[in-house]
């Protein structure tokens, strides 16, 4: 499995449309790479930042 993702595949990651993921690339907000054709690649690890710890937050409701 390869580390790059593609705006399709990062946007479903950070739960967010294809075009926020364009746009926060043009804003500098994340770094994609380039391949040869131009098409934006994304590495999962900048992506989901540099956390040191494996910490996860999980919420769940009850409806009666």
């Amino acid at each position: 499995m390869s580390n790059l993702l593609t705006v399709t595949e990062a946007a479903q990651l950070l739960g967010v449309s294809t075009k926020t993921i364009r746009r926060w690339e043009n804003e500098e907000k994340i770094k994609a790479i380039r391949t040869e054709g131009g098409h934006r690649r994304f590495e999962v690890f900048s992506l989901l930042g540099n956390k040191h710890d494996a910490s996860l937050t999980v919420a769940y409701a009850l409806s009666f």
